[in-house]
C-alpha cells in the first residue's frame, strides 16, 4: 500500500498515510514507522520531472488501490476537497 502510495503521488501525504490506517485498522503510528524505515520512501514530494516520472511508473496491480485511495481522498494528496 504504501508503494502503491508513493507510485500515485510521488511521495507519502499525511492524508494517505491516515486513510491507510483506518482502512487497515493499523495504527497511524507503526504504518509511519514502516514507513519511514525504508529508504526508497519518502514524505516530501519530488521536484520537476523526477515527480512525473515517479507518478507515472505505476505497476497494473495498483490501480484499483490508487483509484480508491483517490476517492477516498479526494484526489488530493493533501485530503483537502
Amino acid at each position: 500500500m504504501l508503494e502503491a502510495t508513493q507510485a500515485a503521488y510521488g511521495y507519502l501525504p499525511v492524508a494517505a498515510l491516515k486513510r491507510i490506517s483506518q482502512v487497515t485498522g493499523t495504527w497511524y503510528a507503526q504504518i509511519y514507522g514502516a514507513a519511514s524505515f525504508y529508504g526508497h520512501l519518502r514524505f516530501e514530494p519530488p521536484s520537476g520531472t523526477a515527480q512525473a516520472a515517479a507518478m507515472t511508473s505505476r505497476r497494473p496491480g495498483d490501480a484499483a488501490f490508487v483509484a480508491s485511495l483517490g476517492a477516498a481522498l479526494g484526489d488530493r494528496p493533501d485530503g483537502r476537497a
